[in-house]
């Protein structure tokens, strides 16, 4: 067995110097987004703040028309409801398509009672940070490359968990009863004992967060993913539904009485479909958002499908609730705010993980002259 230790102690050695400093911006990145509507309206509200004063917002079907009519060429629109404040700016998101492959997405705040553009530009530092860092997360900027790569440390970050339990299993149900102390004999931090007890307290966490990201990623390593990231996509004029999209979205309300809208989304390539994304009070969190949803005929009105988790298949459920587990909902703000702290200790491994690589080659360099001597 200590052959398989040493084994494990290397590969876990090699993962970290490779894989640390990405595994470190992937897990701040994701920290910070646990709460970024709430920080982008916090930090922009001199864009996004509105005031009713007594009005109702404006039909959807108008905000969609002014939104349509900010871009020349579009593979489709989002209307992004998650965060639903009656004094934020109603988000709207614009792919347009780029030279090659991939959505560029564009970014329109509108004031949702008058119909003003508040906020207009790309995904980028200089419209907002964090739909920059949005991008960030889930791609490194990258297109369908980053994807990959995410998908490629999300592995490796399996495989530093599974030579860690190893390295560390003799010692495992010490830790986890606080009776590995973070301080030495000397009153120092010991940066072994700290890497040890934030990797084993976390082991759980960062094993949900790998499975759950790569579920949504797992296909950029298929064949069939490359063909449909290589498509040139038309450059086209934005499609607005034939239909009234509030008439629509009353209907859906008929169909799912407790319906909650999270997103409405029509593309301009795929003209016969419009979806409508949200939650049924009655479902359970650990589903949510986007748990249920129904799809119309744009141009008719004709109901095509509807979603409800709670009908569906095991997979899907299980699609739905590695959604609300990676990004935290499942338990409402506790686990939103759990997710902000322990989404931080990739970041921590890394670094600790990092020094104790930087001591041991030191220790074995002070050695070699020793002995050379």
């Amino acid at each position: 067995m200590k052959s398989v230790t040493k084994i494990a102690f290397r590969i876990h050695g090699l993962v970290g110097l490779v894989a640390g400093i990405f595994l470190l911006l992937i897990g701040l990145s994701g920290s910070i987004l646990v709460f970024y509507h709430e920080i982008d309206a916090t930090v922009n509200v001199d864009k996004l703040h509105v005031e009713p004063n007594g009005r109702l917002p404006l039909p959807l079907d108008s905000l969609f028309n002014i939104v349509a009519q900010n871009t020349d060429s579009s593979t489709g629109i989002l209307y992004d409801a998650y965060y639903s404040n009656p004094n934020v700016a109603y988000e709207f998101r614009i792919y347009t398509p780029k030279e090659k492959s991939n959505s560029q997405m564009w970014l329109v705040s509108i004031n949702q009672y008058t119909g003003e553009i508040v906020r207009n530009g790309a995904f980028d530092i200089s419209t907002s940070f964090l739909h920059w860092l949005l991008v960030f997360h889930y791609s490194f900027r990258l297109g369908g490359f980053g994807i990959l790569l995410i998908t490629i440390f999300a592995l490796l970050l399996f495989t530093s968990l599974i030579t860690g339990t190893i390295i560390y299993r003799k010692k495992f149900i010490k830790t986890l009863l606080f009776r590995i102390q973070i301080k030495n004999a000397n009153g120092k931090i010991s940066i072994s004992n700290f890497h040890r007890i934030i990797g084993v307290w976390s082991l759980l966490f960062n094993t949900i967060i790998f499975f759950t990201g790569f579920l949504m990623t797992w296909t950029s390593l298929t064949p069939d993913y490359w063909k449909e990231e290589n498509k040139i996509p038309l450059r086209q004029h934005a499609f607005l539904p034939k239909v009234s999209i509030d008439s629509l979205l009353i209907e859906t309300k008929i169909i799912f009485p407790d319906f909650e809208v999270k997103s409405i989304y029509q593309s301009s390539e795929d003209t016969t479909e419009l979806s409508i994304s949200g939650d049924m009070k009655s479902t359970s969190s650990i589903y949510k958002p986007n748990s249920a949803s129904v799809t119309f005929n744009p141009t008719t009105g004709e109901l095509i499908k509807t979603f409800d988790i709670n009908n569906e298949k095991s997979f899907d459920n299980w699609w739905g609730l590695s959604y609300s587990t990676h990004i935290g909902t499942f338990g409402g703000q506790t686990t939103r705010w759990l997710y902000v702290f322990i989404g931080l200790t990739p970041g921590l491994l890394s670094i600790s993980g990092a020094l104790l690589w930087w001591r041991r080659k030191k220790q074995k360099h002070s050695d070699r002259n020793k002995n050379g001597i």
